[in-house]
Formats: structure tokens, sequence, C-alpha cells
């Protein structure tokens, strides 16, 4: 169809592989535990696109991008129980490496071609406490984390990465409950904007910043007589930070989740945006050798 001829025209032709493996160690004491966990993460990239998808003819190549991510990531982490009391605390670091040779015709004209390898030391600091009050009806959790890493300055500071996370659950009846959480999160941006170079090598995109992102969420819970688990929940979350393409000012998060290259721009951190709705969710553990899920979200979102 003219649709399918359409999207042909515009989908790059994408290649990954990638592998992921873990190892962790569990140390018991009387009232507590102590997990190390080591793991790793590849991922390998490849998107071409050529004009009327031609790939015998060099002149008509649109994009030519490769890339690799690795990650290699430490955590140590404790946890506590003590007169009704839970205690987590941790930390962790990790070595993050990102290389790229792209090659990209642009609608403007533009062309982009460069090879970049970058390495980002990553590090964070994490705790949480729980417990449940008034005779266990109300159970409430609050929580603290900072991130931070060596890219620039900004983001080595991990007090501007301070995420703090808050949720409470209160019990109007043995099966019906309801259920309330709200913190700051923050997410590094992309590896590709990360490693974005400038004809002359320059890494352009120096002074970003993470994206931060505010939520809050309130709904309710019923748990039936048969093992099934039925919530409702609103939810609002603000965004900032969030990077914009310099060349085409059209802010990362619209540029679309398909498969292809995102982020490959100068940008700046200075994006907001929010998204807000409501998500039905029901589950039915096991209960006579059946067990299912169902979801539905209905979700706006604008940036």
């Amino acid at each position: 169809t003219e649709e399918d001829q359409s999207e042909l025209s515009q989908i790059p032709t994408n290649q990954q592989w990638n592998y992921t493996i873990e190892g962790s160690w569990r140390h018991f004491n009387k009232n507590a535990y102590r997990t190390i966990v080591l793991s790793r993460n590849y991922l390998n990239n490849s998107a071409q696109k050529y004009v009327d998808n031609d790939e015998s003819d060099p002149s008509k190549k649109l994009l030519d991008y490769q890339s690799t991510e690795a990650e290699n990531k430490f955590r140590i982490e404790e946890t506590l129980r003590e007169n009704g009391w839970k205690v987590n605390y941790g930390v962790g670091a990790e070595w993050a490496e990102y290389t790229t040779t792209t090659f990209q015709k642009l609608a403007n004209e533009l062309t982009q071609d460069y090879t970049s390898e970058i390495g980002v030391f990553k590090y964070g600091a994490f705790g949480q406490v729980s417990k449940s009050v008034l005779k266990e009806r109300l159970q409430w959790s609050l929580g603290l984390r900072m991130d931070g890493n060596n890219f620039n300055d900004h983001m080595a500071n991990p007090l501007n990465q301070l995420s703090p996370r808050l949720s409470a659950s209160y019990s109007l009846s043995e099966k019906m409950a309801i259920n309330f959480n709200t913190g700051i999160y923050h997410q590094l941006p992309p590896y590709t904007t990360l490693g974005y170079r400038n004809p002359a090598g320059e890494l352009v995109n120096k002074d970003l910043k993470y994206i931060q992102a505010k939520h809050l969420v309130l709904g309710l819970e019923y748990n039936t007589s048969k093992n099934s688990r039925i919530t409702l929940e609103g939810f609002y979350k603000h965004y900032s930070n969030y990077p914009m393409d310099l060349i085409d000012s059209i802010s990362l998060a619209n540029k679309g989740s398909d498969f292809g290259v995102i982020g490959n721009a100068p940008v700046i951190s200075n994006n907001k945006g929010r998204s807000y709705g409501l998500e039905f969710f029901f589950q039915q553990k096991l209960f006579h050798d059946f067990y299912g899920l169902f979801s539905y979200t209905f979700v706006r979102s604008e940036f």
C-alpha cells in the first residue's frame, strides 16, 4: 500500500545484538544480610539507510551508524530488620564505554561524519527506611538516592541529582487499600548525545544535565479472595532538563521511540514536559493452575 511504501522509505535497516551477565553474593546475619552484585551488559547497534533503499549506489547513502555500549556495574548493599523497621542502604559504581562511527545526511543538507569514543565513570549511594504503624494498617517508606558521574562538573556533584522518594499504603479494610507515592528521579541523557562530536572531533554537548522527573501517583488497590489483585491509579509526571535538538528545535522526547538513531546532534538541557493519565491493572496470582496479567493505561504526554 501507499502507507507501507511511505514507512519503508523512512525506516532504516537496523541490526542489534547484546548480552548481559551478572553474578551476586549474599551473606546472612541474624537480622541482616549483605548483597554484592557484579554485572556487565553490552549492546552492538547498527543502522543504514539509502535513497529508495538502493544499497548498490554509495552516493545514495543517507545514514551509516555503528555503535557499541558497554556498562560494567558494581553494587554493595545492606538490609537490616529490627523491631518492625526495615533499613536498606548501599553504594554503587559503574564504568561505561560508548563508541560510534556516524555518517548522516540531514534534511537541511548538512552532513554529519564523525567517530567518537567516550568513557563515563558513574557512582551513586542510596538508602531507604520503612515500617508498618497503626496496627500495621499504614505501611510507609522513605528513601533517598544520589547519583553522579565524571562527564562534566555539574553532573559530578551528586547533590545536583538528589532524589528523595516517599510511598505509603493505608488499608481501608482487609481487601482494600489506598496507595500513594511521590519522588524525584534522574536519568542520564543518551550516549548518542554525550558522545556527539563536531567535524573538529570535539565533544559538543559538554554542558548537559541529568534529565529530572517528578512523579506523583495515587490509587486504590483491591484484593479478592481468589488471589486476584486489582488497582486503579492516577499519575502525574513533570520533566525538566530534557535535551532539545538545536538543529531542528525539537525535544528528544518527541523524536519517536522506533528503531533508529536519536540524539546525535548539538542539544541543550532546557526542555520541560509532563505526562498524566490513569492506569488499570489486574493480576491473577496462581489460582487453580491459572495465572495472568492485564493492564490498560490512558496517558497524555506533552513537551
